[in-house]
């Protein structure tokens, strides 16, 4: 079993995770509070959201390809739920490439955290109105 060291913790927390909006992108950053992103969930009339991407499970990169083909494979699973998203990607500060992602409005931190594990994935960010986002083992 693939096990999480603490120094990815650590950079998994000092990602930029931008949300594509028709203005810009809005950025979470774990344990900061943002008012933009409460915006959007206000918006769309829910309190929570996760940032989750299907790229490159267990941080092992994948082929440009198989990236593509298991991000679209996760937008044909939200979309069959039925929940609301945006786009957006994971941006780390070290030389690792950008994760395309994405946002998904009013899923549950549990239903959010089962897709994240489902999909390979050591975390997601969880991110509730009026609260800091935070990295959430899966």
């Amino acid at each position: 079993m693939k096990t999480l060291s603490p120094e990815l913790l650590e950079a998994y927390k000092r990602t930029k995770f931008i949300v594509d909006q028709p203005d810009g992108g809005v950025i979470i950053r774990h344990g900061e509070r943002n008012h933009d992103i409460d915006k959007v969930l206000l918006q769309h009339a829910v309190r929570s959201g996760a940032f989750i991407t299907a790229q490159n499970p267990h941080s092992q990169r994948l082929s440009d390809d198989e990236n593509y083909n298991r991000h679209l494979a996760l937008i044909a699973d939200i979309e069959k739920q039925g929940l609301p998203y945006f786009t957006g990607r994971g941006v780390g500060a070290e030389e690792w490439p950008a994760e395309e992602s994405l946002f998904v409005l009013g899923v549950s931190r549990g239903l959010a955290s089962r897709l994240g594990r489902k999909l390979g994935q050591f975390a997601i960010v969880w991110v509730e109105t009026s609260r800091a986002a935070e990295v959430v083992l899966c």
